[in-house]
């Protein structure tokens, strides 16, 4: 195995929409690709943090970084902005942003679904 293919095999790979702000990047690797730059939203391929793969939604050709081995990258991003073109499963939110049941608040009696219950007056 070359010590490319182990580098990128190691590497935390992410995939996600590209922001404005990462216009420079996608020019970059588009440049590096002999590409035209992608327009319209694009779906990115992050390895290390940089930049490997892109694909534009709407519908173009992959761009990728012709120096580093990204025909698996390619071929998962293709399948993934296939899966969006079709109206196809979006990931579930998991950890802090998946739902939670309310735990009662330490005043509440049992059963009080984190609602405060005010003790009665005493009778008098």
């Amino acid at each position: 195995m070359a010590e490319n293919e182990n580098e990128m095999r190691s590497e935390e790979l992410t995939i996600r929409m590209l922001r404005g702000e990462e216009r420079g990047e996608l020019e970059w690797l588009a440049g590096r690709d002999s590409a035209q730059v992608p327009t319209g939203s694009v779906l990115g391929a992050f390895a290390g943090g940089k930049l490997v793969v892109a694909a534009p939604i709407g519908g173009g050709g992959v761009v990728a970084d012709p120096f580093r081995r990204t025909a698996e990258v390619s071929e998962l991003l293709a399948s993934r902005v296939a899966q969006l073109r079709r109206g196809g499963p979006r990931p579930k939110l998991r950890g802090v942003f998946a739902r939670r049941s309310r735990a009662a608040l330490p005043s509440s009696p049992p059963g009080g679904g984190g609602r405060l219950v005010s003790p009665s007056p005493p009778p008098c």
